[in-house]
């Protein structure tokens, strides 16, 4: 079977509200966009898919990976309460979850950690969760 990298990225995308973006709770109307690649002149707050990497977990004889997947989250509100949101969003929306593959088999995500951070320019805030997903193919 091919490999799942790219399924497991869609599925991520997907499960975030693909291209409508994430509709955070207590913000009727405001959908936070999902990218992989930013397009110039984006406004924030959005959410990048930014890195994957994939360790071997075959403990039998099938072929299994254990994935980390990085998410940041832009934005430029007053203070974190925005990234803290969208981070609970995310958490809700992928802990514990086995998402739909177009390639292989979700047989796990999970939210491993969640951090926030103030930017060089002291007016962006970056939320940073990390998930660790563990696929079969």
């Amino acid at each position: 079977m091919a490999d799942p990298s790219l399924a497991v990225h869609g599925a991520i995308y997907t499960a975030l509200g693909g291209a409508a973006g994430l509709t955070i709770n207590g913000s009727p109307g405001t959908a936070v966009k999902v990218w992989d690649r930013v397009p110039p002149g984006s406004a924030k707050p959005y959410v990048t898919i930014d890195s994957q990497f994939a360790n071997d977990a075959d403990f039998l004889n099938s072929r299994m990976d254990e994935r980390t997947v990085y998410l940041n989250v832009w934005s430029t509100y007053k203070g974190q309460k925005e990234v803290l949101d969208i981070m609970a969003e995310i958490d809700r929306l992928l802990h514990n979850q086995r998402l739909t593959m177009s390639t292989g088999t979700m047989i796990v995500c999970r939210v491993k950690r969640k951090r926030t951070s103030r930017e060089p320019d002291n007016e962006t805030f970056m939320g940073q969760v990390t998930l660790r997903i563990l696929t079969q193919h």
